[in-house]
């Protein structure tokens, strides 16, 4: 098996190096908008790190509670600026929609990201009332799930307020990155990976999850989206598993963005 080569999407994607700099683009327009409407509040810091900053996009209307979306990279890549127009439609819908960036490796490790994510989610938790959605995509799939597992040190009230936690495309078993490359910038070890991964872990979070798979994906992110629901359903939890069809790694999260679509509609809920 090629691991390497499993968890490549870019060289199966079709114009693939077009997607980031127009993710950028939409979301620098998308924070200009809610900046000249007075609904955005931007780098709210976090921690002591230059990346601990979170962004914030609020409605209208007083907020009915929190979606929080962690971005995906591989714990190497991007930031919370890649993403701000995938708020819009939630935000219309009457969410504040919060997006945190955290470090990166190699310059910490996994372990210290997954603490970072923890951190930035009690601080908007404190400004933001009402009910909680975690939404990711990609390895923000393992930090979002991670959150649902014990030793994070979430508070008892904030773990109450988690009401649904939707992993798009996530990563929730750690081990295969053993025989990759890119574990130069994790430094994981057997011990480690399984304690990172939320697929080795029990829930102590009662929330619905939906575990969202693009159908055109690589068949290991096919298979992660399965492992986690497979191996959390002996928990009590209300699990759906989702394969979108004709959809790859870099467009499966555009349903975020669109009203009328499932994955906006599985995020919003019935609150």
């Amino acid at each position: 098996m090629n691991w390497d080569d499993a968890y490549a999407n870019a060289p199966y994607i079709q114009n693939a190096e077009t997607y980031p700099p127009a993710w950028a683009h939409n979301a620098a327009a998308y924070r200009t908008t809610c900046m000249q409407g007075g609904s955005a509040q931007l780098d709210i810091v976090y921690g002591t790190d230059e990346r601990h900053k979170i962004d914030i996009f609020w409605p209208r209307e007083p907020a009915k509670g929190l979606v929080f979306f962690v971005h995906g990279g591989f714990w190497r890549a991007f930031d919370k600026h890649s993403w701000s127009h995938l708020s819009a439609a939630l935000v219309d819908a009457g969410w504040a929609v919060a997006m945190p960036s955290y470090r990166l490796t190699p310059a910490v490790s996994l372990k210290e990201i997954v603490q970072d994510i923890a951190q930035s989610l009690n601080k908007v938790a404190a400004i933001i009332d009402g009910p909680i959605v975690l939404v990711d995509h990609s390895a923000g799939g393992h930090l979002v799930t991670m959150m649902m597992t014990a030793g994070q040190g979430l508070p008892r009230g904030l773990k109450e307020r988690i009401v649904r936690v939707v992993s798009i495309s996530g990563l929730h078993d750690l081990t295969p990155l053993l025989h990759t490359k890119m574990n130069q910038d994790f430094g994981l070890d057997l011990k480690l990976a399984k304690l990172l991964s939320p697929a080795f872990q029990k829930p102590v979070i009662q929330a619905a999850l939906t575990c969202w798979v693009g159908g055109n994906e690589r068949p290991e992110f096919i298979r992660q989206n399965h492992l986690l629901a497979n191996a959390w359903q002996k928990h009590g939890l209300t699990i759906e598993v989702v394969i979108e069809p004709k959809k790859h790694h870099f467009d499966v999260i555009e349903g975020l963005a669109n009203n009328t679509h499932p994955l906006f509609v599985v995020v919003n809920g019935d609150l």
